[in-house]
């Protein structure tokens, strides 16, 4: 497993998996089981983008081919779209340093702990635009957002529908 921005990240995340978390750090998963592998019609269409774009890029004026190969990535973007839903919809609350984890957590619904990851893009995103959010918390490190996200658990077991304290 990628242990993504933080050396702790793993061990923490595998501890949570029992838990009913679903945590990402990056593009990295860890829920109660692994994801499974590609399926052949996805590595078919992978390989099929690949050929595509070599071929479409070596020759002049092939416009048609440049169609083409937009259906095949238009295919392949709901086909990763379809998988992270999955991934995501594995655990009651996702965990995450992963901007787009964290968005994709909220339009599903699913209550999301997200702490910053190398670059602080997902601080500025949360504070722009999520903060006030009833699905969002902020955590500073990912032992933190563990923590508010068992607390979170905790209280939907309880039956507390309102919002946790940060």
């Amino acid at each position: 497993m990628r242990t993504g921005n933080h050396a702790s990240w793993g061990r923490s995340a595998r501890r949570a998996a029992s838990d009913g978390l679903t945590g990402t750090s990056g593009a990295t998963s860890c829920g109660r089981s692994r994801e499974a592998p590609l399926s052949r019609s996805v590595l078919e269409l992978i390989n099929r983008n690949q050929s595509m774009t070599e071929t479409a890029a070596a020759a002049d004026g092939g416009g048609h081919r440049w169609r083409d190969l937009a259906h095949v990535r238009e295919q392949l973007t709901h086909r990763r779209l379809e998988r992270g839903c999955r991934l995501l919809r594995r655990g009651r609350v996702v965990v995450t340093d992963s901007l787009h984890a964290h968005i994709l957590g909220l339009m599903l619904g699913i209550p999301t702990v997200v702490t910053d990851n190398n670059y602080g893009k997902l601080r500025g995103t949360f504070e722009t635009y999520t903060r006030a959010a009833p699905l969002a918390r902020w955590a500073q490190t990912p032992k933190a957002a563990l923590a508010v996200a068992r607390r979170w658990l905790k209280a939907s077991a309880a039956g507390c529908a309102g919002p946790l304290d940060q």
